[in-house]
């Protein structure tokens, strides 16, 4: 069973993220969908010996309303960059929102702040983060085709959560990034 993103569907609009979170809207923040999720991972202050070069290989597939690994298509309107999805500080508040933890931050040139897990079953970390201004993330290998397929389909569950109208507040099933 494929988990969709969110009921109404993301669309690549040209200079705007896909995700933007309303102001207000309906409560349909989903705990039990985010505790199924986050069960898979655990918080780490570890960091990431490598590149984000996996993210070029991650992309939201309109078509599927699904995040998907592959090769980037040039010029495919059905594709949207990880990087355009939602802006820093809304998937900073999302992971926040789902995790519970703190990021790591400081100055460091090109990124201000970090959300590092590690996946339970495969022990793969995860380093979430805002990269030159745009959200990211970093894995020990560049290539995706190394990752295994459970720890794929995790991150695509991950990823799929955070983006939805689902990822949930603790409040009230209050969606992330609205109001009350």
């Amino acid at each position: 069973m494929e988990t969709k993103t969110t009921t109404q569907p993301i669309t690549n609009t040209k200079y705007q993220f896909a995700v933007n979170a309303p102001y207000t809207q309906e409560r349909t923040g989903n705990y039990e969908r985010r505790d199924k999720v986050a069960s898979k991972w655990e918080n780490t202050k570890e960091s990431v010996n490598g590149c984000g070069n996996v993210a070029y290989e991650f992309h939201f597939d309109v078509s599927k309303q699904s995040f998907v690994f592959g090769e980037w298509q040039y010029g495919d309107d059905n594709l949207i960059s990880f990087y355009q999805m939602m802006s820093p500080a809304l998937f900073l508040y999302r992971i926040i929102a789902t995790f519970f933890g703190s990021p790591n931050c400081g100055d460091n040139y090109k990124m201000i702040w970090d959300y590092t897990i590690r996946h339970k079953e495969s022990g793969k970390i995860l380093q979430l983060s805002e990269w030159k201004g745009a959200i990211g993330f970093w894995l020990p290998d560049t290539d995706h085709t190394k990752l295994t397929k459970a720890f794929k389909a995790d991150v695509i569950e991950l990823m799929n959560y955070l983006c939805s109208n689902e990822c949930a507040h603790p409040y009230d099933n209050l969606v992330a990034g609205s109001v009350a």
